[in-house]
């Protein structure tokens, strides 16, 4: 997918999340109620669309078997945003995706990529951090 083409994937998910779902708003022009609608669930949203950027990225790089976000089993709620399998052998990359540099700790996602790394296979953990996306190589 191009860059024009992404850009209007994203505009028109936003259209539809927040324009054509609350219509009615529009209609009766209530734009205050519109608006805070949005700056409300907009963190949230963003959030969402910044992993799908970054999945996208990854995909683009024809370097990953398998892209998709991590849930540890049953009993507990740790996620990883995006775990990204590599064509290689035995390596993948872990990564904690967030809006601002300041809300990234590397101590929780090393805590979270640990179960993984204890399933039997040996991975060398590093830490990188890059403007709001910040990831760990297994």
């Amino acid at each position: 997918m191009n860059g024009i083409s992404l850009w209007i994937h994203i505009f028109i998910r936003f259209w539809f999340n927040y324009f054509d779902r609350h219509r009615s708003l529009i209609e009766i022009k209530n734009f205050v109620g519109l608006q805070a609608i949005i700056k409300s669930d907009y963190p949230t949203y963003s959030g969402i669309m910044l992993e799908r950027y970054f999945k996208q990225q990854f995909a683009e790089s024809f370097q990953y078997r398998a892209i998709g976000s991590w849930w540890e089993p049953k009993g507990n709620q740790n996620e990883i945003d995006i775990v990204a399998l590599k064509l290689k052998k035995n390596q993948a990359i872990a990564a904690e995706v967030k809006r601002q540099k300041k809300n990234f700790k590397p101590e929780p996602l090393a805590a979270k990529v640990e179960p993984i790394c204890k399933k039997g296979v040996a991975y060398n953990i590093r830490f990188k951090s890059e403007i709001s996306f910040y990831f760990i190589p297994l």
